[in-house]
């Protein structure tokens, strides 16, 4: 449980700091500022009680580390995009290639968040099978299995936040691409759809890794 109360404490210094970031003048710093530390809030999360789950106590101080790393990651790449506008920029062309870029940055997170979250859900399988045994062998109380299961529903609904993340940053770049149609920029509407094609498949990806999340904590009610 020590595990879970550094969760909340790293939770409540991130509130916190986001109270900060409206002492930020430059929108374009507070943006990213605040989705960095909303990332990290996310990661920390559900690292922290993917590792609980996985390792107890010292798995989940491994978690928290991770995942808030990964969680950070993702919350600035989302964040920055949104900040942006046209009249930013020296030219509609420098625009469309920081659009671009934020485009490809956000699939590398997707892929590393991906990656991360596939590991972690094949070892809770993995997991969930030996505590079955072990709780029909009387070597593991209700409580504990119980305690599991709420720490897996949280770790989804925390997935399930950064899914609506990226969701909200494909509107973004679709609203680009309708912007670059409208003004015959052709090849960069291309470039952008290309990357919109390969976040809603990393999108649809780990919408398969909740499901699969809610599966393990199914075998967890008792």
């Amino acid at each position: 449980m020590k595990s879970v109360c550094k969760t909340m404490l790293v939770a409540m210094l991130c509130i916190g700091m986001l109270g900060g970031c409206a002492n930020i003048q430059d929108d374009d710093m507070r943006t990213k500022t605040e989705g960095g530390l909303l990332g990290g809030l996310g990661g920390a999360l559900a690292g922290g009680l993917i590792g609980y789950a996985t390792g107890g106590s010292k798995g989940a101080i491994i978690g928290l580390i991770g995942g808030a790393a990964v969680g950070a990651g993702v919350g600035v790449a989302v964040g920055s995009h949104i900040s942006k506008k046209k009249q930013d920029y020296a030219s509609r062309e420098d625009w469309l290639d920081a659009c671009i870029a934020q485009a490809q940055a956000v699939n590398k997170e997707l892929v590393a968040a991906n990656k991360e979250l596939g590991a972690n859900v094949a070892a809770l399988d993995k997991e969930a099978t030996q505590l079955a045994a072990d709780y029909k062998a009387q070597r593991v109380s209700k409580q504990q299995m119980q305690d599991q299961q709420k720490a897996l529903d949280n770790q989804r609904k925390e997935v399930s936040k950064l899914i609506a993340a990226y969701e909200n940053e494909v509107s973004e770049q679709k609203t680009v691409i309708a912007d670059a149609k409208a003004n015959n920029d052709t090849r960069e509407a291309q470039i952008i759809q290309a990357e919109i094609n390969k976040t809603e498949q990393e999108i649809a990806k780990m919408k398969k890794y909740n499901a699969q999340l809610a599966s393990v904590s199914a075998r967890y009610a008792v």
